[in-house]
């Protein structure tokens, strides 16, 4: 949007605000105004509340460098949070400054109550008859104005200024930003208590006698109408407040019932798979594990809400249903124009692979795994007792009790992005620019399928821990580069693409919901006619819903933009949040552009069950130059657009999602998920690749051949002793190990600055001159020559 237009505050930006129990803090956009505050909830959106700054005071939380509160009159407490403590200095300071030049134009300006009603400049001889004839003076009407001198600056000529008494108090809550009638009622009864003491204390000054006598009476009248409305607001707000506690408290009780009624339905189910499984394979029988030990591994849990094993059971209550899809070929023909006249310039050649078809690099004597060794193991514990001193926080950077880990690692997890990467070696294949693009915007949205049904977080792999993977038809390998803040850098490459860049996870608690967001590069290099063509990805943001009270369910949310930088095209890729009415989840919707801004292909549905793209018209005027600097960025309006992120948000905002020229009879699906193992809900809702990470197979084993460094998650002690569920041993091992980390990290003086990655190195990418980490190449080279354990120290004994 233009910045021209958009109305100028003493301060404005986001805020974090704590909105109840079960919204917690949430993200409002706040504007100090000369005489309010108001938020809301988007940027330029509609006023969700205002506060009068007179009914204000704004206290700094010591104990929180980064929270401060605001006590409202007759509304109590708004607890705000910045991200960082400079910025809740600078919101202090505004707030301070604002109510100061309130306070200034209380002083100075007419239509304060000490200059509308003054009675200073009046003959000191003034009598009930003078009162008499002022009051017959008046007029009775609606717009009764009152006649009083200019105290700051009086007209040379003597002239009075005249003042509508009719605008000194709301009469309407329309048209108020949505301010509620009850809150106009206690705006009017604050302003006329001012009022009316500030002319009492100046008629004391003049009146004597009776006349004072019934100006004291009028004030104590005034004051006792003053206190009875403030008592009757407070009232009705306790009252309210009451009612959304009840309200709240049967919404739990309804919740709890259902998962009650949930656990009977699935007992049946579970006890058949227990005995398909021991039937099948009498290694893999299940044993009832006792719960007389879960304090050992969760720590002292008190104010038991709600059980781990609900927790998880509600993941895979959703309506989405994974399994049963076939195998899907891509359709080529989808670029084909069934119309005459219409420009068939390009076709994607029919060179897609079946979405669950093995590569020919996977060893055929090697039977990959299907099921871990032991299901999940049940813990009984109470969640709110472990997350509710962790709202607000980065939960990625914080030891969390193990009975909230899934047997990965954040490094592993990375591995899973590529599990569709025939997607990409099919864009290499296509002749035309616009057709990668389109394949290349397919695979960004394949990443998000994995976790619905995932709701446990990964292990925090340790400072220089590695991960490598090679039977799926691409080399992935990977390190944790970082610790603080833990970044783990990634490349990945087959004879059709690479892929390189870095990923640093921010988990945070909201309340009732857990976000995931991943920052750092994601570069795809497509190898296309013996050269590389660049394409630079963004990833948005995965919300886990209901964590505490309701069915969990799972949805990414934001709006992406994905770039080739060597030619220009580009894509708009909108995850869209469900609405309160919706019936559908986890819908997206894209459009594929070329370099000069004319959309080409419309694909849509849900990332998690099927994606379909359609052909669009590209007829009409077009643009003469390209879109995109050769660096990747937007070319914009630098004087119109304060960033290139304003920019990109008034392109997309311009988008007509409905009125696409789309052409008839080109719709074809062009992904599904595959199918996920029998029982996978049982193993924390793995995939078949989640479940052959770390599997230690013959061609990852040191002891039957295989080149492996010691540091490979595979051979992390704690995560191997949880997969096959030791918990004592798992526990026990995982707080060795982070203390090597912690003793590791105290004989580093200069904290990591000294430290150096085995296998990426950080540089400074020439076309956005932001760090990134680039892969050495040594590892494979090392792995060939059967020399890569040497010189590896092993960081898990």
């Amino acid at each position: 949007m233009s910045s021209r237009n958009k109305k100028r505050y003493l301060h404005e930006g986001w805020l974090n605000k704590w909105t109840n129990f079960i919204g917690s803090w949430r993200k409002r956009y706040f504007m100090l105004d000369h005489g309010c505050l108001k938020y809301s909830v988007e940027k330029d959106g509609l006023i969700k509340e205002s506060f009068i700054l007179s009914q204000c005071t704004m206290r700094l939380c010591s104990d929180d460098p980064v929270r401060l509160d605001i006590d409202v009159l007759g509304r109590g407490v708004v607890c705000l949070r910045t991200d960082t403590p400079a910025e809740k200095q600078k919101w202090y300071v505004a707030f301070k400054k604002a109510q100061k030049i309130l306070l200034q134009a209380y002083q100075k300006k007419v239509l304060t109550p000490s200059g509308v009603y003054s009675v200073e400049g009046l003959p000191s001889a003034y009598s009930k008859d003078d009162a008499a004839t002022t009051e017959k003076a008046t007029p009775s009407s609606e717009n009764t104005r009152v006649v009083v001198p200019y105290v700051e600056d009086p007209p040379e000529d003597g002239a009075e200024k005249s003042v509508d008494v009719s605008e000194l108090f709301v009469k309407t809550s329309f048209g108020q930003e949505p301010q509620t009638p009850l809150n106009c009622i206690l705006t009017n009864a604050s302003c006329f208590d001012e009022i009316t003491t500030k002319i009492i204390a100046e008629l004391r000054d003049t009146l004597t006698g009776e006349s004072l006598k019934k100006i004291e009476t009028l004030s104590l009248i005034a004051k006792e109408h003053h206190s009875s409305l403030q008592q009757l607001y407070l009232e009705e707000v306790r009252c309210r407040k009451e009612l959304e506690q009840s309200l709240f408290r049967v919404t739990r009780r309804n919740m709890k019932l259902e998962q009650q009624e949930q656990k009977r339905d699935n007992e049946h189910t579970t006890r058949l798979a227990e005995l398909q499984m021991h039937v099948s394979e009498k290694s893999h029988a299940i044993t009832a594990d006792s719960d007389s030990s879960d304090s050992a591994y969760c720590g002292h849990l008190e104010d038991e809400f709600f059980e781990c094993e609900d927790f998880v059971q509600r993941t895979h209550s959703n309506s989405l249903d994974l399994e049963g899809v076939p195998n899907r070929e891509a359709l080529s023909d989808i670029v084909r124009d069934p119309e005459p006249g219409v420009d068939n310039r390009s076709t994607m050649e029919e060179t897609s692979q079946p979405a669950e078809k093995e590569p020919k690099q996977q060893a055929l004597a090697i039977q990959r795994r299907t099921r871990l060794p032991r299901p999940r193991t049940e813990l009984k514990v109470s969640i709110w007792s472990i997350l509710k001193d962790l709202i607000g926080k980065d939960l990625a950077r914080i030891s969390m009790p193990i009975c909230l880990n899934e047997p990965t690692t954040a490094l592993q997890r990375d591995c899973e992005v590529f599990e569709y990467c025939h997607l990409l070696d099919t864009a290499a294949k296509q002749s035309d620019s616009i057709d990668r693009m389109a394949y290349v915007t397919l695979f960004s949205i394949t990443p998000y399928a994995s976790a619905v049904g995932r709701t446990y977080k990964p292990f925090n792999p340790m400072l220089g821990e590695t991960f490598e993977l090679t039977h799926r038809g691409f080399n992935f390998m990977a390190e944790q580069v970082g610790h603080h803040p833990p970044i783990c850098a990634f490349h990945c490459h087959n004879d059709n693409f690479e892929s390189y860049g870095s990923t640093n996870a921010m988990v945070k608690l909201t309340g009732k919901s857990v976000e995931v967001s991943i920052i750092g590069p994601f570069i795809i290099n497509l190898f296309v006619n013996e050269s590389k063509e660049r394409y630079s990805l963004q990833r948005c943001y995965v919300v886990v819903h209901n964590i505490i009270i309701g069915k969990i369910w799972i949805e990414t949310v934001g709006t992406a933009i994905l770039r080739n930088v060597t030619s220009g095209e580009f894509a708009v890729v909108q995850y869209l949040r469900k609405g309160w009415f919706d019936k559908e989840i986890h819908k997206v919707r894209a459009l594929v552009y070329d370099k000069y801004g004319t959309p080409h292909y419309y694909i849509s549905g849900k990332w998690s069950d099927v994606v379909y793209m359609e052909r669009l018209r590209t007829g009409g005027r077009r643009r003469s130059t390209k879109l995109l600097l050769p660096d990747g960025r937007l070319d914009y309006d630098k004087s119109f657009y304060k960033n290139e992120e304003d920019a990109w948000d008034a392109f997309v905002n311009e988008i007509d999602w409905e009125k696409l020229n789309i052409i008839p009879g080109t719709r074809r699906e062009m992904w599904r998920p595959n199918t996920r193992p029998l029982h996978h809900e049982h193993y924390y809702g793995f995939g078949n690749l989640a479940m052959e990470l770390n599997e230690i197979s013959p061609d990852y084993d040191p002891q039957k051949g295989a080149h492996m460094p010691p540091t490979d998650s595979r051979f992390r002690p704690d995560l191997r002793a949880y997969e096959e569920g030791d918990m004592d041993r798992a526990v026990k091992e995982k707080h060795r190990l982070e203390e090597m980390q912690r003793e590791a990290a105290k004989k580093r003086i200069d904290g990591e600055a000294s430290y150096k990655p085995r296998w990426f190195s950080k540089h400074l990418d020439p076309e956005t001159n932001a760090p990134s980490w680039h892969f050495t190449g040594d590892y494979w080279q090392k792995k060939a020559e059967g020399t890569i354990a040497e010189g590896i120290p092993d960081i898990f004994s």
